[in-house]
């Protein structure tokens, strides 16, 4: 959805004759390189990857005029700041893919839950009749759906956008917002709690288009009070469901559940429609999959939980059940001794696995918390298949990064999923 100043800013862009720069050459690059072929801009790639592009330098700077900034290029990064200084124009790849189209932009941010509600509603959606697509951090740039799509007004674009993603974005239009929930993540970028929440309420102020709804889960509001940020008069704080169909039944789904229902209902879509789709909807591989008993044990793969929220809402689920927790892996600059209220009297032992392992089991143990640093996933299961462990639940929600010994969470996930299965 355009907006005069969008208007103003795409021909501003279109009328300078220096190429683009776009910083980073990976996803959103890709798309935003679609992007300017299309309408025939000139473009040069930077990356600190030999492959992908040049180093981005002073004398860069001097060659451009407009800088198009993938999500990890957020406004401290060293290339940005400089371009900022040599009075460059820097757009998000969602800023600058949104001054070219009219389709409206659903945005789905939060700590936990983006990607499975952004896939439900792009889905559900479709599925009602619409042309409708999922888009941004989810894998598939906006620029690129854009380019390929070629959305209008009356279709529906769903976008999961990042903490840096939002931080970077200026101008992009956004006809409505949801917002999952507020934890404590990337403080390694952030730095604290409050730039965190900072970054992400950027998406409720001047981008929100006049009339546009937020959707909220109740620790964002509860955060935004304790922080002094006022939300916006159409917002909707949504509680989370005591009961929630098909692959919802299990907290922390239930709350994304709650907040779709919400959205649909904001939107007159027929609740048994909603209902019914729910209930053959496949929600996204590794958060809390049920992998079944295997070598008498019961196997979960939460392998997508990166923070201590979702360690916390997979623990929900097992309250009742004698619990061994699988975690670890590269800290996102979080207070270590904060996961001890997460797991006390909710585990009989942790393995700890990845980079944190060393100095997490001296705190857990120190608070009468049974734990054996095991080094990686294969370690994990060895320790229970020699300790004579059976009849457990073993829960792998890692609530740490996955880039220590994985490229991505679904790499980790895999491992896991290929580790237990060979126990068969």
């Amino acid at each position: 959805m355009n907006c005069p100043v969008q208007s103003t800013l795409r021909a501003s862009l279109e009328s300078q004759r220096e190429p683009i720069a776009i910083l980073g050459g990976g996803v959103s690059a890709q798309g935003a390189v679609q992007l300017l072929k299309k309408i025939g801009l000139p473009y040069v790639i930077y990356d600190q990857n030999p492959g992908r592009g040049s180093m981005f330098d002073l004398a860069a700077t001097k060659c451009h005029r407009w800088v198009i900034c993938s999500p990890s290029f957020t406004l401290e990064h060293p290339w940005t700041s400089l371009a900022l200084a040599q009075g460059a124009t820097c757009l998000s790849e969602l800023d600058f893919a949104s001054l070219y189209t009219t389709a409206p932009v659903i945005a789905i941010t939060g700590t936990n839950g983006k990607t499975t509600v952004t896939t439900f509603l792009a889905d559900f959606f479709k599925n009602l009749g619409h042309r409708a697509w999922s888009a941004g951090n989810i894998g598939r740039s906006l620029s690129e759906v854009i380019v390929c799509e070629q959305p209008g007004p009356k279709d529906f674009i769903f976008c999961e956008v990042s903490s840096f993603q939002a931080e970077t974005s200026r101008w992009i239009t956004l006809e409505h917002i949801i917002w999952t929930n507020f934890a404590p993540n990337h403080l390694n970028v952030h730095a604290t709690l409050e730039n965190y929440f900072k970054a992400k309420y950027r998406l409720v102020g001047p981008l929100l288009c006049p009339g546009g709804a937020v959707f909220c889960g109740v620790s964002v509001k509860q955060a935004a009070e304790q922080m002094g940020y006022v939300c916006p008069n159409n917002t909707h704080v949504v509680q989370p469901s005591p009961s929630a169909p098909g692959a919802f039944a299990v907290a922390p789904q239930r709350e994304n559940f709650a907040l779709i229902e919400a959205f649909c209902q904001y939107l007159h879509v027929p609740q048994e429609r909603l209902n019914a789709f729910a209930q053959q909807f496949t929600r996204p591989k590794y958060r809390l999959e049920d992998l079944g008993i295997v070598a008498g044990n019961h196997y979960w793969n939460d392998a997508k939980s990166t923070n201590f929220a979702a360690l916390e809402s997979a623990l929900q689920n097992f309250l009742n059940e004698s619990v061994i927790w699988i975690g670890g892996g590269r800290s996102k600059g979080e207070n270590l001794t904060d996961i001890v209220p997460v797991l006390k009297n909710r585990i009989e032992l942790a393995l700890l696995i990845g980079e944190t392992g060393q100095e997490l089991e001296p705190i857990l143990q120190s608070v009468q918390i049974p734990a054996v640093e095991v080094k990686n996933i294969e370690s994990a299961l060895k320790y229970i298949k020699n300790a004579c462990i059976q009849g457990k639940t073993i829960v792998f929600s890692p609530a740490f990064s996955s880039f220590d010994q994985f490229e991505n969470y679904m790499a980790r996930g895999k491992s896991f999923e290929e580790h237990v299965f060979g126990l068969r």
